[in-house]
């Protein structure tokens, strides 16, 4: 049974025009330092496949967002959603914070929620979408 729902989509090229004002600022605003590692953030900062992983990872980080039900501007962080890939390339997210706890607060019984992700981007436009359910 579905819990609650979030979808986002961006702007490839507002990402972009982020980062050339910001740079790296951007990445340890909206990453965690365990993303920017461990999926390899720094690396080609500014290239087309790297700015499509940024914009994606963002509107999953959205998606999230709203699948909690909180949003970012009600007091989650960014860098508090984690978006990691297995082996297969299957993203999946860690929730750490007061994102954790949101999630804690949506579990209807004493199974943990499970969390689904899916994330897609061509030229244009990222999007994602997050599925809690029980």
């Amino acid at each position: 049974m579905i819990i609650n729902q979030g979808i986002d989509i961006v702007e490839n090229n507002r990402v972009e025009r982020i980062i050339g004002l910001y740079n790296k600022k951007f990445l340890r605003k909206i990453f965690s330092i365990n993303e920017i590692y461990q999926e390899q953030l720094y690396k080609n900062i500014s290239t087309q496949k790297m700015i499509q992983k940024y914009a994606v990872r963002f509107a999953a980080k959205e998606a999230a967002s709203k699948a909690l039900g909180i949003g970012i501007s009600k007091g989650i962080k960014f860098f508090e959603i984690e978006v990691f890939s297995n082996s297969d390339g299957m993203p999946f997210l860690k929730f750490n914070g007061l994102a954790y706890k949101r999630l804690k607060m949506l579990q209807k019984s004493n199974k943990p929620a499970k969390v689904s992700i899916s994330m897609s981007h061509e030229k244009k436009y990222s999007i994602a979408i997050v599925t809690i359910s029980e």
